[in-house]
Order: structure tokens, then C-alpha cells, then sequence
């Protein structure tokens, strides 16, 4: 499990593409976290 907590004018997408890189198995989020940044 990976949790950042940050202020909130900063891109949630920029912070799950760092957690995630750490991370095996699957990521779930809500429709706006869904990117191809994050697939690859």
C-alpha cells in the first residue's frame, strides 16, 4: 500500500504515476485517475 498526501492545487495524476512505480498488481481509481500515463 503507497499513500502521498499533498496540497490540493497539485496534479493527483503526476503524484499516482510516482506511488504507483513502487506498486505490483492492481491500481483502482475513479473515471478522472484513468490515463495513458499511468498504463505504461
Amino acid at each position: 500500500m503507497s499513500v502521498k498526501i499533498t496540497k490540493s492545487n497539485k496534479s493527483h495524476l503526476s503524484i499516482a504515476s510516482v506511488i504507483s512505480k513502487v506498486l505490483s498488481g492492481k491500481l483502482f481509481g475513479d473515471k478522472a485517475y484513468i490515463s495513458k500515463l499511468l498504463l505504461h
